[in-house]
């Protein structure tokens, strides 16, 4: 199920038309049709924000199917979410940020924070950004005042 069956599946919950969900977000009818015509898991976060703040549901709600995805992935799916628009990325994929969240779990507790921020910015570069990110931070390894007493060996 994509954001638009969602979408449709939380305005009929809500008694409210694709027209009247327009008329309250702002949101042009032909946009919130083309959600919910093509059923895309790639909408603008803004329009998602928006949409949520209209109908007061979590915008994860909208962009993820609650029976496939448990309750901490919704709620790290919801930070990067918020960092996504706080950065000004337009656009994720939800199973994008799926991903990352599997890969923050997978992280020990006390690097979660700086893991997930760090994978999580890593994966809005390009290829090009993503080669030049691994250089800084080998540089930065290489440093005696930023290594930890146990790290291993730099190359």
């Amino acid at each position: 199920m994509g954001v638009g069956q969602r979408l449709k599946s939380i305005l009929r919950s809500k008694g409210m038309t694709i027209k009247e969900l327009s008329e309250q977000s702002g949101i042009s009818l032909n946009t919130l049709y083309s959600i919910t015509k093509r059923d895309s898991q790639r909408v603008d976060n803004w329009v998602v924000g928006k949409i949520a703040h209209t109908l007061d549901v979590e915008p994860t709600e909208i962009l993820f199917d609650p029976i496939s995805v448990d309750l901490e992935k919704i709620k790290l799916a919801t930070a990067i979410q918020e960092t996504s628009r706080a950065i000004g990325n337009s656009e994720i994929e939800s199973q994008k940020i799926l991903e990352i969240v599997d890969k923050i779990l997978e992280s020990p507790a006390e690097t979660d924070d700086y893991m997930g921020r760090l994978i999580f910015a890593f994966n809005c570069l390009n290829e090009v950004g993503q080669k030049k990110s691994v250089e800084n931070v080998e540089d930065l390894a290489k440093i005696p005042e930023y290594q930890k007493k146990d790290a291993p060996e730099q190359k």
